[in-house]
Formats: structure tokens, sequence, C-alpha cells
């Protein structure tokens, strides 16, 4: 499955072996046999306490239908955040009919259903209603930034912001909804 990870305990030959048919990212950590307890302990433990790490983070989705600029944003925030990705808006509606996230950035011009669109579907149903929204976009035309302003998303980005300054602006965003 999809992040999940494994811990191989076995010979050389058994681990080339699995990863034919396993992904190497899938491996946690590769342990050898004659199997050294306190390295296994030791790796079980760092993996606990990475899970528990991972899942105290707060959770972005990612919503553009360029896959290439929403891959440079995971990138960015994978480090930071625990970041999903969708790339088109009835499959971020879709994702969040299962999942729950802390902050969508949604881009304003995709196909089909653009980002005001998804926004609007969000603020009508009861279980996305509260999701806070920025909108990641490249337009920054009056006439756009007057229709999302309408719907009162939490923020405004424009896609040329840098790396360091989309990192700040998060982390201030996340400080005053948990001071609020």
């Amino acid at each position: 499955e999809k992040n999940k990870k494994v811990m191989v305990v076995g010979s050389q030959d058994e681990y080339n072996s699995l990863i034919k048919t396993l992904s190497e990212k899938s491996v946690y950590q590769f342990l050898e046999r004659p199997l050294d307890m306190d390295k296994f302990l030791n790796t079980v433990e760092n993996f606990f306490s990475e899970a528990s790490e991972q899942a105290r983070r707060k959770s972005i989705l990612i919503v553009d239908d360029d896959v290439t600029y929403m891959s440079m944003i995971m990138d960015w925030l994978k480090d930071s955040y625990r970041v999903s990705v969708a790339n088109s808006g009835m499959q971020a509606i879709t994702y969040l009919s299962r999942n729950q996230v802390d902050l969508i950035l949604l881009d304003f011009e995709m196909p089909v259903t653009s980002g005001p669109q998804v926004l609007e579907m969000l603020r009508s149903e009861s279980s996305t209603s509260r999701i806070p929204v920025i909108f990641l976009t490249g337009h920054n035309d009056k006439e756009s930034v007057m229709q999302v302003v309408a719907l009162k998303p939490e923020g405004y980005l424009l896609k040329t912001i840098q790396r360091g300054d989309l990192l700040k602006e998060l982390k201030l965003f996340f400080q005053k909804r948990e001071a609020g």
C-alpha cells in the first residue's frame, strides 16, 4: 500500500529477491541475520518515534492540475507537514470525503471545476465547510482576486512565491489558528 513501510529481516539474497516485487522505497530498514537485538530494538523505537512525530504534523492537501508545480510544492512542504495531493477539484472532493486535512492549498484555474467552484462546494457541505483554504495561484488580476475574496478564503498566495516565504506563510497561518 502507499506510504506503508516494512522492516525486513533476512539474508542479503532474501532481501534482493524481495525488492524485485516490493519497491525499495517501501523498506524502512533491512536487518541482516543473525539479528542484532539491540539494533533491532533501536530500529523499532526509531520507527515509532518518527511515526508519532509525523502524526503530529499538520495535514495539507494541495489541489492543482499542474502536476509539476504540485510536485514541487509537495517537495517543499514534506519535511514539515503531512502532504497529500489532488490534481482536480473533483479528486479533492473525493479525497476529502474519506480524509481530514488541516488546510487546503487550492489552485484558481483548473479544467472542469475551477478553484472558486471547489471552494463553493466545500463551503456548502457541513463536513468540509470549516476546512481552511488558501488559494495558491498564478492569477493576480483584480477580477480573479475579487471573485475569490468574496468566498472568504483564509489567504491568497501567488505561485511565484519562494519556498522560504511559503513555509513562513504556512507557519504563521497555523500559529494564528492555534492562538485564536
